[in-house]
Order: structure tokens, then C-alpha cells, then sequence
């Protein structure tokens, strides 16, 4: 039931199709990450079925297959990447800052 479940919302299907009615989709070329991931949905998709019967097949891509499979990778990669911080608070960006727990360390004796 679970690969089930999955499936119906990972690929194209009447079940996707009803949990995005309603939800709000920002215009083509707008940075939206729930837009962008409900437009790289088919691509993506397509692009799997295209590996997987190449890999049946053993051979190479087509031109309009490499091109499809670059697409692909390339939303992929846009959509998986995540903020990165130096530091946690403000606290921990100031010059000098040590945290509570390790000032407790260093002044133990050795």
C-alpha cells in the first residue's frame, strides 16, 4: 500500500491531480519552490522512464533523449539545494564568541 500511495504522488495521476487543486502556483519564471517541484514533476518523470529503457535496451541516448535527461538533472539540482548558514545566531557570527558549553570545557583542568 505505501509503494502504492507513493507512485500515485510521485508521478502523474487523478490522485495528484486532486491534492494540487487549490494550491497556488506562481507564474512561469517566478522562483517558487512548491511551483517549481509541480512543473518538474513530468519532466522528471519522463526523463526516469527514458533512463530505465535506455538501460533496458543497453544504449545510448538519443539527442532528444540527453537533452530531456539534462533537463531533468538540471531541475533536480535546482530544487534539491538548501540554505546554507555560517553560523546558527547572531550570537555565534560576533568575533570571539564561544559557546556556553565549551567555556564550561577549556576551564576544566587537564
Amino acid at each position: 500500500l505505501t509503494k502504492e500511495v507513493s507512485r500515485l504522488m510521485t508521478t502523474p495521476s487523478e490522485v495528484r491531480d486532486f491534492f494540487q487543486e487549490g494550491i497556488y502556483i506562481a507564474p512561469e519564471g517566478t522562483t517558487h519552490q512548491v511551483s517549481d517541484l509541480i512543473r518538474a514533476v513530468p519532466i522528471c518523470v519522463e526523463a526516469d522512464q527514458i533512463t530505465s529503457k535506455l538501460r533496458r535496451e543497453k544504449r545510448q541516448p538519443t539527442n532528444e533523449e540527453a537533452l530531456k535527461i539534462a533537463e531533468a538533472d538540471a531541475l533536480r539540482d535546482v530544487l534539491i539545494q538548501v540554505n546554507v548558514f555560517d553560523h546558527l545566531t547572531m550570537e555565534e557570527a560576533q568575533e570571539g564568541f564561544t559557546r556556553p558549553a565549551l567555556v564550561g570545557t577549556a576551564e576544566r583542568p587537564a
